[in-house]
């Protein structure tokens, strides 16, 4: 029996793919740092029964997932934070490696390096060590960086610079992996997703960034134009919303904020009109991939020997522009009046993308508040909201020969990926530990 260690096994790609190889006749080690996280994924899979799993299998996803083998460890310290002794059992029982554990903050530069570049070359060392293992590293389709125009597969160091830190230890940890394997001769295969959501069926997720930060910048300046604030009204007249301060907005959703009550959002009711503009290409490319496909595409290519050493681009072959996923938003949100508007910074009084979140921009009169606060909000993304990198994904669909698409993104899957953002409000119901509730289609239970 093929002995599978899954590094991130708690985290949004590793425990899905937890759950896809189960069942599958491997045995499954998964490491994750603490125990707590790895209960949390059982007691989520809990009345699933085999939903996620093929007809085949008689038993429950959770069924399954308790015959998982649990390590606690960390892979950011030396001998992945075991005994030498566990660890050196280990090096001799594991056959094959998938490393999905990376850090996603794009604040903290020295914990992104600490983990996604320190972590994988301790992993590396541990692939040589006892059985040679098979390294299957979850990279992402944004080592690209500012990269303009068609990454391709075969693609990697094309001088191109970072728009943040993640991009820039995504890449240092993928080239330490084919330097490494080239050095020792260790069997590799990389895989680079784009922006990861939640699963296609169900829209269930675990990570609430990248596109939910747009989405829920949304919905807080929807419930912010329609409540009391600061003991004022705002009606949803857009001409009322310009009375809403940004420090009144901003400390709705600032570190270290009480969540407000649970409150009652009709969304499938009523319509807001909030006139605003998002700034950027409304042609830039945004590509999104559903967690199901990306665990599938990982699943089949790993079981094909043709697929081992090259790099497959795990990106939608049909990606949608700015203004097509930001009209797909509003309308999951029911919000209208909001464009997407090519403006230069110059326009805006600012001479670079920085300048757009300055105190200087803020104060432009020229910016409304509801514009004022999704600066704020979505500041970290702001570079790809001008961006026309593209994938090329032959690799993968030569491999995969049809027998894994990646979905669509239509106004229907957008729409599910925000009421399960609702329903699990903004991932807090995970961390409470309490359970999700509806009340049918057209009211969802959210709190901030």
């Amino acid at each position: 029996m093929n002995t599978i260690l899954i590094t991130g096994a708690t985290g949004f790609v590793g425990s899905n793919l937890v759950k896809r190889l189960t069942g599958e006749g491997y045995r499954i080690i998964a490491l994750c740092r603490k125990k707590e996280g790895w209960d949390r994924i059982l007691n989520e899979t809990r009345g699933e029964g085999i939903e996620s799993l093929t007809p085949a299998q008689p038993r429950s996803n959770r069924e399954h997932l308790e015959d998982v083998e649990l390590i606690q460890g960390d892979i950011t310290l030396p001998l992945l934070g075991l005994s030498g002794r566990r660890f050196r059992r280990l090096a001799w029982q594991v056959d094959t490696i998938f490393h999905s554990a990376a850090q996603t903050d794009f604040t903290n530069s020295n914990y992104l390096f600490r983990t996604n570049v320190e972590g994988t070359r301790h992993l590396l060392q541990f692939a040589l060590l006892g059985r040679k293992k098979h390294f299957h590293h979850i990279s992402s389709a944004y080592v690209a960086g500012n990269f303009n125009g068609t990454f391709y597969e075969e693609d990697f160091n094309k001088k191109q610079g970072f728009n943040n830190s993640y991009e820039e230890s995504k890449f240092s940890s993928e080239a330490l992996v084919r330097r490494f394997a080239r050095q020792h001769t260790l069997p590799f295969t990389v895989y680079r997703p784009s922006v990861i959501v939640g699963d296609s069926e169900t829209g269930r997720t675990q990570c609430y960034k990248g596109l939910y930060a747009f989405a829920r910048a949304f919905y807080l300046i929807r419930e912010l134009n329609s409540k009391r604030i600061n003991g004022r009204v705002c009606q949803r007249e857009p001409d009322r919303f310009a009375d809403v301060k940004l420090p009144i907005l901003h400390r709705h959703v600032g570190a270290g904020i009480t969540p407000a009550p649970t409150v009652s959002l009709h969304l499938r009711t009523v319509s807001v009109k909030i006139p605003m503009r998002i700034f950027g290409d409304p042609e830039a490319l945004i590509n999104l991939v559903p967690v199901d496909y990306v665990v599938e595409a990982i699943k089949e290519l790993s079981q094909k020997p043709e697929a081992h050493g090259k790099t497959f681009h795990l990106t939608n072959p049909r990606p949608i522009t700015l203004s097509q996923i930001i009209d797909k938003l509003t309308r999951a949100l029911r919000i209208e009046g909001v464009e997407t508007q090519c403006q230069a910074s110059t326009d805006l009084g600012v001479s670079s993308l920085e300048g757009y979140v300055s105190s200087e921009s803020l104060a432009n009169r020229k910016l409304n508040p509801a514009e004022r606060f999704f600066l704020h909000y979505t500041k970290p993304y702001l570079p790809y909201l001008r961006s026309r990198l593209c994938f090329d994904d032959t690799n993968t669909r030569y491999a995969l020969n049809g027998d894994v698409a990646c979905p669509e993104i239509t106004q229907s899957l957008v729409s599910s990926l925000i009421d399960r953002a609702l329903e699990d409000r903004w991932g807090a119901r995970h961390e409470a530990g309490i359970p999700a509730t509806t009340t049918g289609n057209s009211t969802l239970y959210v709190s901030h």
